[in-house]
């Protein structure tokens, strides 16, 4: 028990790094500060507070049902398998480069193949180069709170409410990690439409589909491994982003 609750203490400060790594990156409107007549500083700190009331929910269920459905973390968790899952590792992260430079590839055909996204790239270049997000967002944020948020308490819950009911891990699992994904990749529908004023049909599919892929790898690997084997393929799949962008460029 108490290595549980030391473990989602550390759990939560990891993913709260994340989480201001994030906010210190993000650019707060000035409509939004006129509007609330809140200071830059005092918006920055209510959103590490909603933040941090979001990864304790998650932190919190993942304590509660990963271990009923077989899911496990390193740091959470007393896993006399430890070494074992460690060493694989260095193949997770070669995974999720490989995984980032396929995305990248995908995403690059996409927008020099299909029409409204083209026209997007030309008339908006801009508006993505401005948000486009730090190697610490990128890697923290991305690699250690989504994964926490996504996996850790999202998927565990699905998972564990399926299984509870049906008492069939595999199936709750083959459930929970697309179910994660799908809503990974919604998750970064917002973000768009702060960049656009409009949003065509085809942009929204193409952040669903290439998140979601990237989601079920992720989810796939904490149900094979763990959910720090998890955030080793995510942050590497930044590498692979950014390396094959920097190559296609």
């Amino acid at each position: 028990m108490t290595r549980r609750i030391f473990g989602a203490i550390t759990l939560f400060l990891l993913a709260m790094l994340g989480a201001a790594a994030a906010i210190v990156d993000a650019d707060i409107p000035a409509a939004i500060i006129e509007e609330t007549g809140l200071s830059d500083q005092a918006l920055r700190l209510i959103s590490l507070l909603n933040n941090g009331l979001f990864i304790g929910v998650a932190v919190l269920i993942g304590a509660v049902t990963a271990h009923r459905v077989g899911l496990t973390s390193l740091i959470a968790h007393k896993a006399n398998s430890a070494p074992a899952l460690l060493t694989a590792f260095p193949v997770y992260a070669v995974l999720g480069v490989i995984m980032g430079a396929a995305v990248t590839a995908a995403d690059q055909w996409a927008f020099a193949n299909i029409d409204a996204l083209r026209l997007l790239a030309e008339t908006s270049a801009q508006q993505f180069d401005d948000t486009a997000p730090s190697l610490a967002v990128r890697f923290l944020y991305g690699g250690i709170t989504e994964e926490v948020l996504l996996r850790w308490g999202l998927l565990s819950l699905v998972a564990w409410a399926i299984w509870a009911i049906t008492k069939n891990r595999v199936l709750a699992l083959f459930v929970a990690i697309p179910v994660a994904a799908f809503l990974f990749g919604a998750g970064h529908l917002p973000a768009l439409y702060t960049t656009l004023e409009t949003v065509p049909v085809e942009m929204i599919v193409r952040v669903i589909i290439l998140n979601a892929a990237l989601g079920i790898v992720y989810g796939i690997v904490y149900a094979r491994n763990s959910l720090e084997a998890a955030m080793v393929t995510h942050a590497a799949t930044h590498v692979g982003m950014l390396s094959a962008a920097s190559y296609l460029s």
